[in-house]
């Protein structure tokens, strides 16, 4: 603090307290100080303070200026830079096939419910039918979705005329639909004059297996006082036996069924074996009729049934009552063994995607 010299002119003269504060930190009592006149700096290091008693006041005194801080090295901003970004294009809903979309919104629009999953499932059927080359043969098709009366009647190939009308007890669910064994069944209005005479098939996708009381239990079939072509596929009281007729009703042929119902059955006659019928059950055939011959004899109107079948034109059979659960109905062109199998595995998989198959 050399060359630093305090005075006053107004307290020249006066004893004052005198601490400094040196700008490097810390306090110096300077103690009392009498003030002489004049004030002369040569070097300005702090701040003193002064503290007159007489007067009782304190008169601050800075000499010198305060250094400035060492600034802290301020880097030089890295310029942001704004990537060039390729728009990532709104993803689109996946494709649907129309058809199986007509299906659906026809489903949602009778007041049944559908959702992702159901969608891939009937989408991947009727996209599989068509690779394989089956849609075309399908003439009526009911995949059964949507947990209502109205949903399950819709034909799924989008001829409103072959929508089922239902009576009687039946139950919707998710299931399918259920016959109540006593008076259930359904009206495709399919009449049997629209197969192709030798080239015609018919089948089902029973989900339970039922314990059928009454005596001859149909699933699906029609009768037309004898005018083939006659479909019936049924089952004796208590499981004992299935049956297929595909001629005349009295000449059926049966298989042992081993007192369980459920599974695929696929029923086929072509024109490449007249002879003959073919009934197969989950892919493996299970009878082959061998009487069934016939040639066309006059008009054919009526309808095929489901949980029934069609006797004498309109009348369900009374003692044929079914309480299948079916997850799935059609009527076609006839198929051969390898379309029956893919056909089958078609079925299944749409089945297995709603977790209602049974193999």
């Amino acid at each position: 603090m050399a060359g630093i010299r305090i005075s006053s002119n107004n307290f020249n003269g006066k004893s004052v307290e005198i601490t400094f504060n040196p700008f490097s930190g810390g306090t110096i009592d300077l103690g009392t100080q009498t003030i002489p006149y004049d004030y002369i700096s040569s070097n300005y290091e702090g701040d003193y303070s002064m503290y007159i008693a007489e007067y009782n006041k304190t008169c601050p005194l800075r000499v010198g200026v305060p250094p400035s801080p060492t600034p802290s090295a301020t880097s030089s901003p890295t310029p942001s830079i704004t990537p060039t970004m390729t728009p990532t294009p709104t993803p689109s809903a996946p494709s649907i096939d129309p058809d199986a979309a007509a299906y659906l919104a026809d489903v949602v629009a009778s007041g049944g419910t559908t959702n992702p999953t159901i969608e891939a499932a009937v989408d991947t059927l009727f996209t599989d039918l068509k690779s394989n080359g089956l849609y075309s043969k399908m003439l009526a098709m009911y995949p059964y979705v949507g947990s209502t009366a109205a949903s399950h009647s819709i034909n799924a190939l989008g001829n409103k005329t072959y929508d089922i009308t239902w009576y009687g007890g039946m139950t919707h669910s998710v299931s399918g639909a259920t016959g109540n064994g006593s008076n259930g069944y359904g009206d495709t209005h399919f009449s049997n004059g629209l197969f192709t005479q030798n080239s015609l098939s018919s089948g089902y996708y029973q989900i339970n297996n039922t314990t059928e009381t009454l005596a001859d239990v149909s699933v699906m079939g029609v009768y037309d006082n004898n005018k083939p072509p006659i479909i019936q596929i049924s089952s004796d009281q208590n499981n004992s036996n299935y049956r297929l007729a595909f001629g005349n009703i009295g000449s059926r042929t049966s298989a042992s069924n081993s007192g369980n119902r459920n599974g695929n059955y696929i029923a086929t006659r072509t024109t490449s074996n007249t002879s003959s019928a073919f009934l197969y059950r989950n892919n493996n055939l299970e009878i082959t009729t061998t009487s069934d011959t016939y040639t066309s004899s006059g008009s054919l109107t009526s309808p095929v049934f489901v949980f029934n079948f069609n006797l004498n034109a309109g009348t369900p059979y009374g003692i044929s009552y079914s309480s299948a659960t079916l997850g799935f109905t059609f009527m076609g062109d006839g198929l051969s063994a390898s379309e029956v199998s893919t056909l089958d595995g078609i079925i299944n998989t749409f089945q297995t995607s709603l977790g209602r198959n049974t193999y």
